[in-house]
């Protein structure tokens, strides 16, 4: 396995063979650091290095709750954000749906067509490897991180390209 790249391993509690949205995420951000640790061209490595993703849908107290809203989260914004241009986007938002059962809340509906409407593209995905070939292709990489199955618990559906809306 290459450096950096870590198993996901399913949690306490968790139904034997479900893919989680985290798993996905997760999946995809370990696949994210192992391809900019394969990056020689600091330019590439430094778009690799500020994919993020965007804490909202974490469980908080009520009390973190309320210090998260006075910090300025805002319910909606989807998952990942690849802060870099390609083509006449602005950047790349993905939010990452659960297989089959997996929906956009309003509020995320409501983001993603502001986003598109400022220049940025915005994707819903439940195949963290549909995304990986979507930022490799947004990023012109031609060195990344083998992106293979075995990364999330659980089975992943699609061949990578039907399941990115």
């Amino acid at each position: 396995m290459p450096r950096g790249v870590r198993r996901v391993r399913a949690k306490k509690g968790r139904k034997e063979g479900v893919v989680y949205e985290t798993d996905i995420q997760s999946a995809f951000i370990s696949w994210k650091t192992a391809t900019s640790e394969l990056q020689t061209d600091e330019k590439l490595k430094n778009k690799l290095k500020w994919i993020h993703c965007i804490p909202n849908g974490f469980y908080r107290s009520p009390a973190m709750q309320m210090k998260a809203k006075r910090e300025g989260i805002v319910s909606g914004v989807l998952d990942v954000f690849v802060p870099s241009p390609s083509g006449e986007h602005h950047g790349l938002y993905i939010e990452f749906k659960k297989p089959k059962t997996g929906r956009l809340s309003p509020d995320q509906k409501e983001f993603k067509a502001h986003v598109e409407s400022e220049g940025y593209k915005a994707i819903v995905s439940d195949d963290w490897k549909a995304a990986a070939r979507l930022v490799v292709d947004w990023l012109g990489l031609e060195v990344f991180a083998p992106i293979q199955e075995g990364l999330c618990s659980g089975p992943i559906s699609g061949d990578g390209d039907s399941n990115i809306e």
